[in-house]
């Protein structure tokens, strides 16, 4: 890696080559680690939600069917798409797709990486922060629960790739990109966050170029409101809302536990795994007030910006930009998942699945660590938040890896009982373990007997 020149005013070159070559074997060290828990601890059955959205493959639906494809309260879009392309290439096999999610993390810390560079034209030791953000193995869920394309791993994309659209300097290129993005991201899981956030950011713009006098601009921005809040229409249209509905009434009852339910979010993200109930919830509040205040920063700066700026101050806003996407996604992901799973407890905020949707807001703050002015105080700072980040999963936390291990024997196990004796209930007695929560719904028997005859997923061994 190239030195951070925060590092050069200590006149140490000795020391810095020390650093980044920590920094890289540290890296190294983080995508094998990731790479080696997929391999091991990923399963090939359909387990749980996947048996429910996978409808959409046993019945043979068509591109558009596939892409506006409603589980739960989102559409699946893309990651559905993908899901199917995966499916059809190796036999149903989630092993593959688990991969998929494991391999598009990967993607997402090289762009981020990339988009970083853009921004501030250098590579640094501290670069190592991306590595740990983005494959975090606290978010083990997205390869050895239900494998789930749409609910974390491309929504994490989608928004890096969203964040450059929106700092490209040509409009005739950037609000076409944003637009047609936001509609992507829109019907595509946990990125229709985006969808929402967009009409937002288009009006922050449209005030500051009503300030400045651009008619050109303003009819531009216009229009492009207009296009985001039409996409928004359009989702809407056919959607069943009895899922949200549900979700958030029961939730709105327990309103007072949504700060604490946000805050072991964010104690999960930092590795508090076997801490207590308490403490998690404490120290949780402290990342989380953390990103709250830098957020109001790059917000005050976006909304008070000059009308007239030089390029240095052009270039500070495009950082100022994608910081506050990416946190305000992260906030957004948070508040809505406290007021629709609120109410199986505070606790529940603690789950594996949501690191992935809070990386956004972890990279935005790193983002702004480097953008601090160079002093020694900065060089404290991100020495810290490297330190910060390696302690959240080194050692991957007991109470962690147990839940890999149960949730890898479970699946395990039942696949093996199940090709014996191929009675579900007595499976499910048996192993003590479920692939579906409804084993008495008709339906689950029948698509394990679609599988069997087409050679499919846990059938695939027995075929060869």
């Amino acid at each position: 890696m190239v030195d951070d020149p925060a590092i050069k005013i200590n006149n140490k070159p000795n020391y810095v080559k020390l650093i980044n070559y920590f920094a890289i074997l540290l890296a190294i060290i983080v995508v094998f680690r990731w790479w080696y828990y997929v391999y091991t601890y990923s399963v090939n059955v359909l387990y749980w939600d996947q048996w429910d959205f996978y409808d959409a493959l046993f019945s043979d639906r068509n591109l558009w069917e596939l892409f506006s494809w409603q589980h739960g309260p989102q559409r699946l879009g893309l990651g559905l798409i993908f899901t199917k392309i995966i499916a059809d290439l190796s036999g149903w096999n989630t092993r593959y797709e688990g991969f998929a999610v494991a391999g598009i993390m990967c993607i997402s810390m090289v762009y981020a990486l990339i988009l970083k560079n853009k921004l501030f034209n250098a590579i640094s030791w501290s670069d190592v922060s991306i590595a740990l953000i983005f494959l975090s193995i606290l978010q083990y869920d997205i390869f050895v629960n239900t494998v789930f394309l749409a609910h974390g791993a491309l929504p994490v994309l989608l928004i890096l790739v969203y964040c450059s659209a929106w700092i490209l300097d040509n409009r005739y290129i950037r609000y076409p990109a944003v637009l047609l993005l936001n509609f992507l991201s829109l019907y595509t899981g946990n990125a229709v966050l985006i969808g929402f956030i967009t009409p937002v950011i288009l009006l922050m713009e449209l005030y500051y170029v009503y300030r400045v006098g651009s008619k050109h601009e303003l009819f531009a921005l216009i229009t492009a409101i207009f296009v985001s809040v039409g996409s928004i229409i359009v989702f809407f249209h056919g959607y069943i809302p009895s899922h949200i509905i549900h979700d958030f009434k029961s939730g709105f009852f327990h309103y007072w536990n949504y700060p604490l339910y946000i805050s072991n979010m964010f104690a999960k993200f930092i590795g508090l795994t076997n801490a207590s109930f308490f403490i998690k919830s404490l120290l949780g509040f402290i990342p989380l007030f953390i990103l709250l205040y830098v957020w109001t920063i790059h917000f005050k700066t976006l909304l008070l910006r000059p009308t007239i700026a030089s390029i240095e101050v052009l270039s500070t806003l495009k950082v100022s930009w994608v910081i506050f996407i990416l946190i305000s996604f992260s906030f957004v992901f948070c508040i809505i998942a406290a007021m629709g799973r609120v109410y199986f407890g505070a606790w529940a905020g603690a789950c594996s699945r949501y690191v992935t949707l809070l990386i956004p807001g972890f990279f935005g703050l790193y983002l702004h660590l480097v953008n601090l002015p160079l002093t020694h105080k900065k060089n404290i700072l991100l020495f810290s938040y490297v330190f910060i980040l390696i302690l959240a999963t080194f050692p991957l936390r007991d109470q962690d890896y147990q839940e890999i291990l149960l949730t890898n024997f479970g699946k395990t196990e039942w696949v093996k009982y199940y090709l014996r004796t191929e009675d579900l209930q007595k499976t499910n007695q048996t192993i003590g373990w479920k692939v579906y929560p409804h084993d008495s719904n008709p339906t689950i028997k029948w698509k394990l007997d679609y599988l069997k005859a087409n050679k499919l997923n846990l059938y695939l061994d027995s075929a060869r």
